[in-house]
C-alpha cells in the first residue's frame, strides 16, 4: 500500500530512505557539534586535543610537513573558490543544470558564511604550539574542514546523482571521505587546529549540505510529479 502511494506521488521509496538517513544523520551532526561547543566553553576537551594532537605530530619530518601544506591548499578559500567556478562552469556547458548549479553555490558560499559566524560566535584562540604555517582567524570551528565538507560532498552527490557506473560511484565517494579527512588532519599536523575544531567543521559542514542536497531532491521531486501530473 505505502510503495503504491509513493508510485502515485512520483516519489519512490528509495529517496523516502536516503531522506530519513539524511536526517537522522544531520540530527547526530547537530548534536555532535553542540556536544564539541559546549565542552570547549566549559574546557572539558582540551585533554582529548592534547592527545590527538601528540599522536598526529609526533610523525613530523619536513617531508610531511610538505605534504600536509599541499593537502591544506585543497580546503583553503582561494583553491575552493577557484574549483567553484570551475564546477559551475561545466555545470552550464555541459549538462545547463541551473538548479545543480544555484545549490552548488548557496552550499559552499552559505557555508563560509555560517563558518565566519560561528568562528566569530565561539572566538576559540588556535593552538601555540610551534605551528608549522601561521593563520590569523578563530580556530573554531575549523573553516578547512567545513568548506572541504561543503565542496568535495557536494561534488560526491552530483556524481552519485550521475549515470556512471555503479563501481564509479562508490569508488568516488571512497575517495572523496579519504579526501576530506586528510584535510582535516594536515590541519591538526600543521599545529593551527584542535581536533574539536576539525570535528565540528565537518558537523557543521555536514548538516548545511545535506540541507542545500535534501531542498534540491524535493524541488526535482516536484518539477517529476509536475511533469507527471501534465502528462
Amino acid at each position: 500500500m505505502i510503495r503504491k502511494w509513493l508510485d502515485k506521488m512520483a516519489f519512490p521509496l528509495v529517496p523516502i530512505v536516503c531522506i530519513l538517513l539524511g536526517f537522522c544523520t544531520a540530527a547526530l551532526s547537530i548534536v555532535g557539534f553542540f556536544y564539541i561547543s559546549r565542552g570547549i566553553e566549559r574546557q572539558k576537551h582540551l585533554s582529548f586535543d592534547a592527545f590527538y594532537i601528540e599522536k598526529i605530530r609526533s610523525h613530523a619530518s619536513p617531508a610531511l610537513n610538505k605534504v600536509a601544506v599541499i593537502f591544506t591548499q585543497f580546503g583553503s578559500t582561494l583553491v575552493l573558490g577557484l574549483l567553484l567556478l570551475i564546477s559551475l562552469a561545466y555545470l552550464w556547458f555541459r549538462r545547463r543544470d541551473i538548479w545543480s548549479m544555484l545549490f552548488y553555490l548557496l552550499t559552499v558560499a552559505g557555508g563560509g558564511v555560517l563558518n565566519s559566524i560561528l568562528k566569530h560566535e565561539y572566538k576559540r584562540q588556535r593552538p601555540n604550539d610551534n605551528p608549522v604555517v601561521e593563520e590569523l582567524s578563530f580556530s573554531f570551528p575549523s573553516g578547512h574542514a567545513m568548506g572541504s565538507m561543503l565542496y568535495y560532498g557536494f561534488l560526491a552527490y552530483l556524481i552519485i546523482r550521475s549515470e556512471r557506473k555503479w563501481i564509479h560511484k562508490v569508488l568516488s565517494a571512497i575517495f572523496f571521505v579519504c579526501f576530506i579527512m586528510a584535510i582535516g588532519v594536515s590541519r591538526i599536523y600543521l599545529g593551527v587546529h584542535y581536533p574539536s575544531d576539525v570535528v565540528a567543521g565537518y558537523c557543521a559542514g555536514l548538516v548545511w549540505l545535506l540541507v542545500c542536497v535534501g531542498t534540491l531532491e524535493l524541488i526535482g521531486w516536484y518539477k517529476r510529479r509536475q511533469r507527471r501530473t501534465a502528462s
